[in-house]
């Protein structure tokens, strides 16, 4: 964190006070490495294939620090569950047991 998100001054790097309007900022630095931490635990549970997994520490994750790239997981992470939701009412409605994929 490079600027203060209260007034956007410079930061103190060694003691995260803010120059300007002296808010102590520890607090939000502990916050946004918290954030990295279960953004990359969602991060492994996704490739492990356990969306509902990822999809809660992703919520976890930006309710510490809102980024592009969680918001961005959590777009792919519930598409993808809408995509499920689809496949399975297709096969509910059709009768059928085959792939989706099957030629």
């Amino acid at each position: 964190m490079e600027r203060c998100p209260i007034c956007r001054g410079r930061l103190d790097k060694v003691t995260l006070l803010c120059g300007r309007c002296g808010a102590n900022l520890e607090w939000a630095e502990l916050a946004q490495s918290n954030a990295k931490i279960v953004t990359k635990q969602a991060v492994a549970s996704l490739l492990q294939g356990h969306l509902v997994q990822a999809e809660h520490l992703l919520v976890q994750a930006q309710s510490l620090e809102d980024s592009p790239f969680v918001r961005q997981l959590l777009g792919f992470i519930r598409s993808e569950n809408r995509l499920q939701d689809r496949c399975i009412t297709f096969f509910n409605n059709t009768g059928t047991e085959h792939s989706l994929f099957s030629r």
